[in-house]
């Protein structure tokens, strides 16, 4: 059989199951055995014709599948609301403290409160959904144990560490916080800014991480001066449609993107010669 993943608030209406088991031989057969064990979820997924509805998107080994995709015995399925369509009639907002990462959700027209409050006493810089999976991520420093980024299926649910980003061996540095983490152009890319002035990857979720060469190992970078809050990757704005640029920007460097011309460098680097390196991987 099967294996349905379910995120809130689906997870409510299957009694509160993370994972369901189920049978079908394609996507949209197994989300009507779905439904069938949870009456409740009847009409939430599939549409009156049975099949997926538009703004909801199913997934299938972290690829996005139609409805008459197949599913294999061991197969795991996701499903995640889209973003696109109507907003939803609640709201939430993730609000990072110098005492932890404090939830709070309710209606657009009204008054929000604080349904939970993750990792108390804790600085929590940075927080976020990523539209495309569901998945929350937040960027935490604790005084004793450094900088770390956490991932969530639910805010108000726990919260687990991931393996970075923390800078590989052999490198004269170590991650002091981490400023920024971004969904990029690319499936499943994420990309997060931290000080010293760095930036990772990563292609698993989240899980784990990986410096990007092209930026640490620019020449310029001893002609660059920390700002009031050190020298930090603080922006990331990946560009929509094309996975080759990545806009960032760094106090105190620069702004940097590769439409600015090589004869006009900025005086502290020469952007057009960073964006390149990032885009190739190398200095």
């Amino acid at each position: 059989m099967a294996i349905v993943r379910l995120r809130p608030p689906l997870r409510e209406l299957a009694d509160g199951l993370p994972e369901v088991r189920v049978e079908g031989s394609t996507v949209e057969e197994a989300l009507r055995d779905l439904e069938r064990a949870h009456p409740r979820l009847d009409g939430r997924v599939l549409d009156d014709r049975g099949r997926v509805r538009e703004h909801v998107a199913v997934f299938l080994g972290g690829e996005r599948v139609r409805g008459d995709a197949r599913v294999a015995e061991a197969d795991r399925l996701e499903i995640i609301g889209s973003i696109s369509g109507g907003a939803s009639a609640v709201a939430e907002l993730l609000v990072g403290t110098r005492k932890g990462l404090f939830v709070l959700r309710g209606p657009r027209d009204g008054a929000m409160e604080v349904v939970a409050r993750a990792f108390a006493g804790a600085v929590v810089e940075y927080a976020m959904r990523d539209p495309r999976t569901g998945r929350y991520f937040a960027s935490v420093t604790s005084g004793q144990f450094g900088p770390r980024v956490h991932v969530a299926d639910d805010p108000t649910g726990d919260w687990q560490a991931t393996d970075g980003p923390r800078f590989p061996e052999g490198e004269d540095a170590t991650v002091e916080r981490t400023w920024v983490i971004t969904p990029g152009e690319e499936d499943g890319l994420l990309y997060a800014g931290v000080a010293p002035a760095a930036l990772f990857e990563s292609r698993d979720g989240g899980m784990t991480w990986g410096l990007n060469r092209g930026m640490w190992d620019q020449p310029t970078r001893k002609e660059w001066q920390p700002g009031a809050g050190g020298l930090a990757l603080h922006s990331i704005a990946p560009w929509p449609g094309d996975p080759s640029r990545l806009p960032i920007g760094i106090s105190a460097a620069a702004e940097l993107d590769h439409r600015v011309s090589a004869a006009k460098p900025s005086a502290r680097m020469s952007r057009y010669r960073l964006m390149r390196s990032l885009r190739a991987g190398a200095p």
